[in-house]
């Protein structure tokens, strides 16, 4: 729910990661547990969260050292939510995992995303599939991959991308040793685009 985002930020903002946490959230620590609980994961998926949400919690997570995995699957994170959380990740040097499908989040969302990635050193896995970002948004990853080094898992399956941006797409993994999986799926990238990622294999 919103209000239990807006506990889980303050907690974050505040460093009381263990006290101030909904009920129903502590409930599902480890019974045997006894000292504070370490925050490494957290999962917001489907809590129907818009920009306010997800704004104030990139915030907060500035310069956070122990959450690893942010999951925002499925909720109305737009554009400006997107700028918010690349905010974040050129500063966080602790984010691996950041779950943003079936958003809102269109071409400049994307290209914000990108140009993040530039220099952050420590996120591998970035899902973005179910989002408009359409072309310009697969051209500005493909710009960004070259230089980014951490990155090994990025979903783009269905985001409106089209052959254009696959073939910077294929010439960017000629540059990029780290991408291990780059999915596709549900986009229509043409024969060009196949044949331009047939040419980085």
């Amino acid at each position: 729910s919103v209000e239990a985002v807006d506990a889980l930020v303050r907690a974050l903002r505040y460093g009381e990661l263990f006290a101030r946490l909904q009920a129903h959230v502590l409930r599902r620590a480890p019974r045997r547990a006894t000292g504070p609980i370490v925050i490494r994961r957290i999962d917001l998926a489907q809590n129907e969260l818009g920009d306010h949400q997800v704004v104030a919690l990139a915030h907060a997570l500035r310069h956070n050292a122990l959450v690893t995995q942010l999951h925002l699957e499925d909720n109305r994170v737009t554009c400006k939510g997107a700028a918010a959380l690349s905010q974040l990740l050129t500063v966080n040097g602790t984010l691996v995992q950041l779950g943003l499908q079936q958003n809102q989040i269109g071409t400049s969302g994307v290209q914000s995303l990108a140009e993040a990635l530039r220099t952050n050193e420590s996120l591998a896995v970035l899902s973005l599939g179910d989002n408009q970002m359409g072309s310009g948004g697969g051209v500005a990853l493909a710009r960004a991959l070259p230089a980014n080094g951490a990155l090994r898992d990025l979903d783009l399956g269905r985001t409106q991308i089209g052959g254009d941006a696959v073939v910077a797409l294929g010439g960017a993994l000629a540059q990029n040793a780290a991408l291990r999986h780059l999915g596709l799926g549900g986009n229509d990238i043409g024969a060009a685009g196949a044949a331009g990622l047939a040419e980085a294999l």
